[in-house]
């Protein structure tokens, strides 16, 4: 059922998803100014985004009274009872993930020329190189074959309804298909229907933010395990990072100031302490980034969420991966493609794997694969 229904979305005419979204958001015109509704990080992304394509950005407008007065590099956020005094036909973009909630407000105050962010990633991905959240309906298109493909490796029902809810999420942007398939949150990483872990796991943890997996790790696996390797580049997140092990006070636990890659390199970094600090060209900051085989010669589960880069931090890791088949937990969220090439990569490397596929938030975020 599910691949006859993903077989039929993707016959459709090239821009028969791209026209249906015009339809549902209005033209966008690139000349006119804009204001941006939503005062935090992707809002700062927006900016930069719109003075890339030259386009005027008027102001911010945001629900948080906290920050209305204050600015975003020069530009003024106001508050809703400010932004009803321009005229209803100011376009406005959302660069919150509360677009549909914010997308109704401000229709029901008269506002008719609104748009989600993620309308410009998924229709003009090249203009709008969104790193926190990227889509193309292009990418789509030119992947069926690999995409149905991807579909194929799934043995459950529930990882089959979960790719095809979220390509059609990524086609229709409709939060309502994430809905339908979202797990509690608890389960991310961990989830017991999926894997059991054992008294000997050796973990490798890329991307381990504050701590925040191990201790998780730690609780699920009641203290007993041969090993954590612990992966965290940012260097404000490492810290903190490091204060915790050092709390604990267990050997068997160590700490890496660096990302994964699949070889050795210097590589720019946005070092902002967010769970999106990532690899990126415009990072003020330069990591250095090492392949898994470089580290250690032994893994009986694997976690990567680098913002991004786990394509590479898998190919970094393919002597590790296919001589010790270890249980793996990867997110694939950050780039539409990995939905699919992540994958077919992994099916490359481990003929013997079975797959399944998980999602955390009501949101784009948390799409984990596994695969044991």
């Amino acid at each position: 059922m599910e691949k006859s229904e993903l077989t039929k979305l993707l016959s459709k005419p090239k821009n028969y998803y791209s026209q249906n979204l015009k339809n549902k958001y209005g033209f966008f015109q690139f000349k006119k100014p804009v204001i941006l509704f939503g005062a935090a990080q992707m809002g700062g992304i927006y900016l930069d985004l719109c003075k890339r394509n030259k386009i005027e950005v008027l102001a911010f407008a945001d629900n948080n009274q906290a920050k209305v007065g204050k600015k975003i590099r020069s530009k003024n956020i106001i508050s809703v009872s400010e932004l009803v005094k321009f005229p209803k036909a100011t376009q406005i973009i959302i660069t919150s993930i509360y677009d549909e909630e914010i997308l109704s407000q401000l229709r029901n105050i008269g506002f008719i020329h609104i748009w989600p962010h993620s309308f410009f990633s998924t229709l003009y991905p090249q203009k709008f190189n969104n790193l926190y959240w990227q889509n193309s309906l292009d990418d789509i298109y030119m992947n069926k074959d690999k995409i149905l493909a991807c579909f194929d490796l799934f043995k459950d029902k529930l990882s089959k309804k979960t790719f095809l809810e979220l390509i059609k999420y990524r086609l229709f942007l409709k939060r309502r298909f994430i809905k339908k398939i979202r797990q509690p949150k608890e389960k991310e990483y961990f989830d017991k229907d999926i894997m059991n872990l054992t008294k000997n796991e050796i973990f490798i943890d890329g991307g381990a933010y504050d701590g925040d997996t191990i201790k998780i790790f730690r609780r699920i696996t009641k203290n007993n395990y041969s090993a954590i390797y612990a992966f965290e580049p940012d260097r404000h997140l490492f810290q903190k990072l490091k204060q915790y092990v050092e709390r604990l006070n267990d050997k068997r636990i160590k700490i890496y100031s660096q990302g994964l890659g699949e070889k050795e390199a210097n590589l720019k970094f946005s070092n902002d302490a967010t769970l999106g600090s990532r690899i990126t060209k415009k990072g003020h900051l330069t990591i250095q980034v090492v392949p898994l085989k470089r580290v250690i010669n032994k893994a009986t589960f694997i976690k990567l969420d680098i913002e991004g880069a786990e394509k590479e931090a898998l190919r970094g890791a393919k002597k590790i991966i296919t001589k010790n088949k270890p249980k793996l937990a990867i997110c694939v969220y950050h780039k539409s493609t990995d939905l699919w090439k992540i994958p077919l990569l992994l099916k490359r490397y481990v003929s013997g794997y079975t797959f399944y596929l998980r999602h955390y938030s009501p949101f784009l975020y948390g799409t984990v694969y596994y695969a044991v």
